[in-house]
């Protein structure tokens, strides 16, 4: 009996390991170190999936089925990533290398995003834009830890203008729900009642949405925190973010509140493993 490997089933895969592991490494060696291995992985795993003569009809059948389901639910989503992460099985009888499948994904985020005049759609930018995006999309805490200047808050303002709900600019947004966001600029004064309060307004402005009644057949809007200088805020002697590792666990995020944190300085474990 052969196995296929979908585009449904690997994808998701792949950006798990990519979210949960591959961007948490600084270093430049580490990181392709294990893209290698992962690439290896998955050529060994479609070499032993696809076998001979079968190998072409099997996956572009999965091709066929995975972009009729896809076109179906939305007729916006980027053929060309579709087609292009498996017709490389076949035409060059290959897979592609792990980070040209986040390359693909993250190319096309960016190209969605109105950009204003000198800023570059630079890797950095990408990977960020690209994070901020699923995370935020799916309540998962994120921080961002960089130099000044890496452009943390610049991604941050980028998602938060582009998705807009129903009246963003861009098509491809208007699938998802609308930010609302709550910002707070953390400092060596700030203490634990003040993250209290940050996630009650949060929770308060998510709740005033889902009571309101043209929201009732409409997407509800996603409550974002914004917590700018994490940091400065780690610094303080009352230890305020003791508060967040509760609100950062699965069952504390449970409200629909998303989390984004962004710090120019490394945080802890306790609060980076959450």
């Amino acid at each position: 009996e052969i196995y296929t490997l979908s585009l449904h089933d690997a994808l998701p895969i792949l950006y798990s390991i990519y979210l949960c592991y591959y961007i948490r490494l600084e270093n430049e060696y580490r990181r392709k170190e294990l893209n290698n291995q992962l690439t290896e992985s998955l050529i060994s795993l479609i070499n032993n999936s696809f076998k001979a003569e079968k190998k072409e009809t099997i996956i572009q059948k999965n091709i066929k089925d995975y972009n009729e389901d896809n076109e179906e639910k939305d007729n916006n989503l980027s053929s060309k990533i579709k087609n292009r992460t498996l017709k490389n099985f076949i035409n060059e009888n290959r897979i592609l290398y792990f980070s040209d499948f986040l390359s693909l994904e993250e190319d096309y985020l960016i190209d969605k995003i109105e950009l204003k005049k000198g800023i570059g759609k630079n890797d950095l930018l990408k990977e960020n834009v690209f994070l901020l995006f699923v995370a935020v999309s799916t309540n998962i805490p994120l921080i961002i830890v960089g130099k000044p200047g890496t452009g943390k808050s610049m991604s941050s303002q980028l998602i938060y203008n582009s998705m807009r709900g129903k009246y963003s600019k861009n098509k491809f947004f208007r699938q998802f729900p609308q930010i609302v966001l709550t910002y707070f600029q953390g400092s060596e004064s700030t203490k634990p009642e003040d993250i209290e309060k940050l996630f009650e307004i949060a929770e308060n402005k998510l709740d005033f949405y889902k009571n309101k009644e043209e929201f009732k057949n409409e997407k509800i809007p996603i409550s974002m925190i914004l917590f700018d200088e994490l940091g400065l805020a780690e610094k303080s002697e009352s230890n305020p973010l003791k508060a967040l590792h509760s609100k950062l666990e699965y069952d504390g995020n449970k409200e629909g509140v998303s989390f984004i944190g962004i710090s120019n300085y490394s945080l802890d474990a306790a609060k980076v493993n959450r």
